[in-house]
């Protein structure tokens, strides 16, 4: 199911482009295209397929946790560190931080 929701954006985006340069080439559409003269057929280049996501090594993968789990430990820290001086001075805050 996720995947028909995410295909259906990507078919229209690429319905819409041929559509958009088709419109372009016959100059249908009335929209004067500045580096083209007018009469001249427009030629498009088709869309680049999507690219292969980037491969990264073992190595990198654990660095990219490491900090990760470094950022919401820290994040997780202020958090509980707001949630003590709010119930020590509820008065000093603006509302409640959680």
């Amino acid at each position: 199911m996720r995947f028909v929701i995410m295909l259906v954006p990507l078919l229209a985006v690429g319905l819409a482009y041929q559509y958009v340069s088709r419109q372009i080439a016959v100059s249908a559409s009335g929209v004067g295209v500045p580096f083209a003269a007018p009469g001249e057929p427009v030629t498009l280049k088709p869309l680049e397929p999507m690219r292969p996501p980037v491969m990264l090594d073992g190595r990198e993968l654990a660095r990219l946790n490491g900090q990760s789990i470094a950022d919401q430990t820290t994040r997780f820290n202020n958090r509980m560190e707001d949630v003590r001086n709010y119930g020590r001075n509820p008065a000093g805050w603006s509302r409640a931080p959680f």
